[in-house]
């Protein structure tokens, strides 16, 4: 501990607390990859959406990676549920 009472082993990253900048606005979106949430900015007048951890997608790309994931959840749910029935049966 140091003279003020605070422990050595926290320590505030400088860079970070006084970086205020917002990566765009945020939407209601989230990452298909991280399911972080996205955040909308344009790039030379077309939007585009990016997540904390820096995945980035056009609009289109997006509704594309949205869609695959969609698909991806649905056929692990009705594998499961397939799985279930026979002990739903009983």
């Amino acid at each position: 501990m140091d003279d003020n009472g605070n422990s050595d082993n926290i320590q505030l990253d400088k860079v970070a607390v006084e970086h205020t900048e917002k990566p765009g606005k945020p939407t209601n979106f989230i990452c298909p990859k991280c399911s972080n949430m996205l955040w909308e900015k344009d790039y030379e007048e077309l939007p585009y959406f990016r997540c904390s951890l820096g995945h980035i997608y056009s609009p289109k790309s997006l509704l594309v990676e949205q869609m695959t994931a969609l698909k991806i959840a649905f056929r692990h749910e009705l594998r499961a549920f397939k799985e279930k029935q026979p002990w739903l049966s009983r």
